[in-house]
């Protein structure tokens, strides 16, 4: 039997030892890895889900911006359908009351009047709002405030934030308007337009939107607001359209000057 060179054996155990933290060396390398890639396909995961979010979102807003549009039309279409009926019947009444039976000819014979469209002003107050009163306290719009679209605008408010007498005896004003749709508040909007104390007539126009919930049911957009304002704080006659250039749902709107 050979015997073993002891020298020879310790020779070999700094190789052994080598070995095995290269082995060690690479399981960690491995490991870091591993743990790398799981890291990427969660943060790829996470970039997918946001995408999706956004895309949902997008696709949201797009369906309430068209569900308006219809909503619109069809508005619209119904208004028009409306006065051309009206108009027929009015027609025909009148000439039965006025020239009795006969003159239901007369619409045969002779053309049909022209309608002239003029644009809505409010009727003068009794006593107005005296120059510098808007600016006292916020108006609160009350329950007859709902749109053609049936949105329910009550409990919004109105605030004259700047009052300027202006050469001519109007006033030029500057405010916002935090709404309220069926109870819930959608946002702010900032107007500025013009105030006549000798009627109490207001016409204001919408500037800019602020809606932090953007996928909210309500979608809003900028408006022209007219009014006309009692001495004792009164909104009347209100009337709301998009602003030039904005499709918007009308509508009539009223309310009452708050406690100051």
């Amino acid at each position: 039997m050979a015997g073993i060179n002891i020298h020879q054996a310790e020779e070999l155990q700094p190789e052994i030892g080598s070995l095995e933290d290269q082995l060690r060396l690479r399981e960690e390398i491995e490991r870091q890895l591993e743990v790398e890639r799981e890291a990427a396909r969660a943060m790829t995961q996470d970039k997918l889900e946001r995408e999706k979010l956004m895309r949902q979102a997008a696709a949201r807003t797009l369906r309430e911006e068209e569900e308006i549009r219809q909503q619109q039309t069809a508005s619209q279409t119904s208004k028009q359908a409306y006065k051309r009926r009206s108009y027929g019947m009015d027609a025909l009444l009148l000439c039965a009351v006025t020239l009795g039976v006969g003159a239901l000819l007369g619409p045969i014979m002779h053309p049909a009047p022209t309608s002239v469209l003029h644009p809505f002003k409010p009727p003068i107050a009794s006593s107005p709002m005296p120059a510098g009163g808007l600016s006292r306290a916020p108006f609160q719009w009350d329950g007859n405030s709902i749109d053609n679209g049936g949105n329910d605008w009550s409990g919004s408010r109105m605030t004259f934030d700047r009052e300027v007498t202006l050469s001519n005896g109007r006033e030029y004003v500057e405010g916002h308007a935090d709404w309220n749709a069926g109870g819930d508040y959608v946002g702010s909007e900032q107007f500025s337009g013009s105030y006549y104390p000798a009627t109490g007539q207001l016409d204001v126009t919408g500037t800019s939107i602020e809606q932090p919930n953007i996928g909210a049911p309500t979608h809003l957009v900028p408006g022209e607001y007219t009014a006309t304002i009692s001495a004792d704080g009164q909104m009347l006659n209100g009337y709301m359209k998009g602003a030039p250039g904005v499709s918007a749902i009308p509508g009539n709107f009223g309310g009452s000057q708050m406690s100051p």
